[in-house]
């Protein structure tokens, strides 16, 4: 047996669902193509992959179209996308779509989940509802189904993704058997795609400067367009490309029949790595027919996600690749491929999940998860970023990437149960002695995430370091209103 794995992050994580799926076919019996932080219109890149080759192929993509399509993509233009990249693989090979989400989520779908749902049903591919899995989990066990997820808001801790992963490879045979007795009579030339990509051999790229960037693992050749270079082609539907975010650092303006469209893609101030692999989706309400790079947005410029919201001082370019384009014209529309009972399998997954055969090795999981609440390695690499931003020279730029690190990481808490990144923008304040800013700063941080007063704590101290008594006495004044208790607060003022 020979699985695909298209995914993103979730299907990334060591430890996670795919290393349950691995244990359940074997090691050789996995390829995974999933890059993190990329939507399912990525797909286009990769539309010339013969699906045949494969007796399965599993699609993970929901909470990145969650937060990286919905608002900024025509819903209308996103559902023949989807449907056609669905139908695609399901018309070669079984696709089997594995529906995380942000908890978020949880308790109230989302409507890029519900999509995913509805377009399963209307080409026949499989939908696993790990939602409704973590919602019964935690059901069953008696916890918040929220407390069921890593330190990443999209992620479900990892000793759970596995189980239910190696259920989905013991269960796969199985389905396959039953559905599909006749795959291995596949033969033929591939059918055509509505989606095309010009790669870096492609002739509208001929004669622009190229760069190779990479890791030890994996290397990539990019086209590099500086300030005001543009590179044209026939009027498309362009739906996204390749950047590397650690250079990138411009606006992508889209030029159409008298109209344009602006991507604000400021990456490299805050992903200060050579080389990140990302797909940037594009406005799809514009049939572009050239792209350019430019210093500034206009005012009704998209940002991307991922991008800052001014750009750094580094040079005005936009390392790219592999444009994709979608041609919704070549396909009159979506033929049904119908597969009996396509939730099936999903009520499959359940069963067994929840037998009694299982409910030791779901134990030892929950205990786990008790132990250890927080991932050592997501906090070692928060220690890391933040080592990486108090290095910066600009005080401006130093706190542009600590926002794009509390927006990024908004559940990695410190030892005390505090917002690590907040907490430690403050640290690097009050080290400057930019008191105003500092506290300009606490002002803006959400009520709850300051509930024990931990902001007062530290400007008091520094305030009695730094000889501002006064000050600080004031500090530790607030601080005992909310933490009427707090050790250092009653020392301070004498009341111990």
């Amino acid at each position: 047996m020979r699985v695909l794995v298209f995914g993103t992050s979730n299907s990334l994580l060591r430890g996670g669902w795919v290393a349950g799926l691995t244990e359940a076919l074997g090691s050789n019996a996995v390829d995974n193509l999933s890059v993190g932080m990329c939507p399912s219109t990525r797909f286009a890149a990769h539309a010339d992959i013969d699906w045949r080759l494969y007796d399965a192929v599993f699609f993970d993509s929901v909470p990145n179209d969650e937060v990286l399509l919905d608002n900024a993509v025509n819903p209308e233009i996103l559902d023949s996308l989807l449907g056609q990249i669905f139908y695609e693989i399901a018309r070669s090979a079984p696709l089997i779509v594995i529906g995380f989400c942000f908890k978020e989520f949880l308790h109230a779908p989302s409507a890029a989940f519900i999509r995913h749902q509805r377009l399963c049903a209307a080409v026949g591919a499989h939908f696993v509802d790990v939602r409704d899995l973590v919602l019964e989990l935690g059901e069953r066990r008696g916890r918040a189904p929220e407390s069921l997820y890593d330190d990443h808001p999209a992620h479900p801790h990892r000793v759970l993704a596995y189980e239910i992963g190696h259920v989905i490879g013991h269960q796969l045979p199985e389905l396959l058997s039953t559905l599909y007795p006749c795959r291995a009579a596949r033969i033929g030339s591939p059918e055509p795609s509505a989606f095309s990509c010009a790669s870096i051999d492609a002739p509208l790229f001929a004669g622009r400067e190229r760069v190779s960037v990479g890791t030890r693992l994996m290397r990539k050749e990019f086209v590099r367009l500086r300030l005001g270079e543009k590179i044209s082609f026939s009027p498309s539907l362009l739906i996204g490309l390749y950047v590397n975010l650690g250079t990138t650092n411009a606006v992508i303006r889209l030029h159409g029949e008298g109209v344009t469209r602006d991507v604000q893609s400021y990456f490299s101030s805050a992903f200060r790595s050579p080389f990140l692999l990302n797909f940037l989706p594009l406005p799809n309400d514009i049939i572009a027919s050239s792209l350019s790079v430019e210093a500034e947005p206009s005012s009704k410029a998209a940002i991307s996600r991922y991008s800052s919201e001014t750009r750094a001082d580094d040079e005005i370019l936009v390392d790219l690749v592999d444009l994709c384009f979608y041609s919704p014209s070549l396909i009159a529309s979506l033929p049904s491929l119908p597969i009996p009972e396509t939730d099936a399998f999903h009520e499959q997954i359940c069963s067994v999940l929840f037998s009694r055969p299982m409910a030791r090795r779901l134990s030892t999981a929950f205990v786990s998860i008790g132990a250890n609440p927080a991932s050592p390695s997501l906090v070692d690499e928060a220690r890391s970023l933040v080592a990486i931003a108090n290095r910066f020279q600009s005080l401006d730029k130093t706190i542009d990437f600590y926002d794009c690190l509390i927006r990024t990481f908004d559940l990695v808490l410190d030892q005390h149960g505090h917002h690590f990144f907040h907490v430690e923008l403050v640290r690097y304040l009050l080290n400057r002695r930019a008191w105003d800013l500092a506290r300009e700063r606490i002002r803006l941080i959400p009520p709850e995430l300051k509930a024990d007063g931990w902001p007062h704590c530290l400007l008091a101290r520094a305030l009695t370091a730094a000889g501002c008594h006064k000050d600080a006495r004031l500090e530790w004044e607030e601080l005992s209103l909310v933490n009427p208790n707090h050790p250092e607060a009653l020392a301070a003022l004498g009341k111990q």
